[in-house]
């Protein structure tokens, strides 16, 4: 029999997932819980402060008097009956104020000790962009997409979307598409964690147990206009944000995009969130696709993300594991995210690691080809041979040995920075 889920009983289970400590079945069964109470999702989110707080500590060894009069304490110091242990009040002492306890006492023990090397956690870098997209948990958006195929009006086609997006790995995406002759059609795209529904041209179709994926959050977060455009000057204000125009030169063709200047960072540009984006060819427009209206951390209806029936299933296999189970677990990981999937199909494994919208994903499997250009360069992780790869469209990854087996790290960061974040939480003692 399935134990009713309580708010007790969600904090319980939440200092065990803080702790990477909780099996997969129960990670679902405490994330549907979470969906829906704030109060025992703000809960979980202070034990993981709390326990990022601890581990950033230095480890520090006391003198050998501190010692001493530690074990003289101890020894000497009545034992406690088992009806004191739950303190004054006669209740049970919580995670939080266990742990907190802890802080208190080494800190109070270690005063006056040499400082040694601690447990080694992966110093993400404290860039604008790391600090923003972590901070950024909920997005709805409402985009026109006008698309004219060779400039042939014939075929143009115009889309109105509506997406939801929910940190970690919820994505809901409607369009309404209307052709040339005025026929219209409706398309649903839903991802729930391990899940996705696709309908659309009278079909309806579920994929069940996927690989954590880097693929759910929504376009218009995108990482190459900044990285590989040239900002122009000011552009147009767009659903009431300023922005900056950026020119690119890509496949033959020009893109003209307007980013929002006051909205995050990533990969070091300026800006991320593209608002406007127009594709050009012999300087006739293709494609325009314009952001109308952009919420930002809005309270989402957790029904929005309910997957419907489905005609036809298909099963990638993946089955939720403990992060410690998988054989490409890193002996550090990143302060301050968290381990929010972690699946495993035969060999292949995949561990994503997030914070808002800011994800490290960790897997087996090489970087899949990507729809653009890719530009791949050699390089090294601490000395070890390396593959760079950069694509158009998606994130930089890189691919290195660990432990004679291949580890493909993906993450919004230059990659400089994604180098160096591979080394410390594969290699932290080197």
């Amino acid at each position: 029999m399935t134990t009713p889920m309580t708010h007790d009983r969600a904090r319980t289970l939440g200092s065990a997932w803080v702790d990477d400590e909780l099996g997969a079945a129960d990670v679902v069964t405490l994330r549907t819980h979470l969906d829906e109470c704030a109060a025992c999702t703000a809960h979980v989110e202070s034990m993981r402060t709390l326990g990022d707080a601890v581990r950033a500590m230095p480890r520090l060894r006391p003198g050998p008097a501190v010692a001493a009069a530690v074990i003289a304490a101890v020894e000497g110091a009545p034992r406690p009956s088992a009806r004191r242990t739950t303190g004054r009040t006669g209740r049970r002492l919580t995670p939080l104020a266990l742990a907190a306890a802890a802080v208190a006492a080494v800190v109070a023990v270690v005063v006056g000790g040499g400082a040694q090397p601690g447990t080694p956690f992966a110093i993400l870098p404290a860039s604008a962009q790391t600090v923003a997209l972590q901070r950024l948990t909920s997005v709805y958006l409402e985009r026109d997409i006008v698309e004219t195929p060779d400039g042939d009006a014939a075929q143009r086609r115009t889309v109105t979307e509506k997406v939801w997006w929910q940190a970690p790995d919820r994505l809901r995406l409607e369009r309404t598409v209307v052709d040339a002759a005025g026929r219209r059609t409706a398309e649903l795209i839903l991802r729930r964690g391990a899940d996705r529904y696709d309908a659309g041209n009278g079909r309806r179709m579920a994929t069940r147990r996927g690989a954590p994926a880097l693929d759910v959050l929504p376009e218009p977060l995108s990482p190459t206009v900044p990285l590989l455009g040239r900002p122009t000057g000011p552009g147009p204000v767009i659903a009431g944000r300023p922005t900056t125009t950026y020119e690119l030169e890509i496949e033959g063709g020009r893109r003209v995009a307007q980013v929002d200047t006051a909205r995050f960072v990533i990969l070091g540009g300026a800006d991320s969130f593209v608002l406007s984006k127009a594709e050009l060819r012999n300087g006739v427009p293709t494609a325009i696709r314009t952001v109308r209206r952009l919420d930002l951390n809005v309270a989402i209806d957790p029904q929005r993300f309910e997957l419907p029936e489905a005609d036809e299933e298909s099963d990638l296999g993946f089955v939720e594991r403990a992060p410690g189970q998988l054989t490409i677990s890193p002996p550090a990981r990143p302060r301050g995210l968290r381990a929010v999937r972690a699946a495993a199909a035969g060999a292949a494994e995949a561990l994503l690691f997030q914070r808002g919208a800011f994800p490290v994903l960790i897997s087996t499997a090489a970087p899949r080809d990507a729809s653009g250009p890719v530009d791949v360069q050699t390089t090294t992780v601490r000395g070890r041979a390396a593959v760079l790869r950069i694509p158009l469209y998606g994130y930089p990854s890189v691919t290195f040995t660990y432990e004679r087996r291949p580890i493909t790290l993906t993450s919004p960061l230059r990659p400089a920075e994604l180098i160096d974040l591979a080394a410390q939480m594969y290699f932290p003692a080197e």
